[in-house]
């Protein structure tokens, strides 16, 4: 791609320092709006986008997945779209950009 910003999720993640389930889907979902330039993500593709942070990633985030999109839904880091669809809030994307936009 000629984005001169064309990060991987786990990039992202070493730059937001993602520790956890709901950080690494705040990180999967800023690369599919961010860097593949889509709107919003299904919950199932985030958990794919996640799944290939190999280094941040593991099998315990599948069951914690449900919890994280609630979590970040009530804190407004998320928005729900549609049923099982969602897109990061404009504070939270101008929030990633500012940590990213150093790499």
């Amino acid at each position: 791609s000629s984005n001169s910003h064309n990060f991987s999720t786990s990039t992202i993640a070493a730059h937001l320092d993602a520790k956890s389930a709901t950080e690494l889907a705040i990180c999967a979902l800023a690369k599919i709006q961010l860097m593949d330039g889509k709107s919003d993500a299904k919950r199932a593709e985030i958990l794919e986008e996640m799944k290939n942070a190999k280094t941040y990633f593991n099998k315990n985030m599948i069951g914690n997945l449900g919890s994280s999109i609630k979590t970040l839904t009530k804190a407004k880091r998320i928005h729900e779209n549609s049923k099982d669809t969602y897109s990061l809030s404009s504070a939270e994307q101008k929030s990633v950009e500012g940590k990213i936009a150093d790499i």
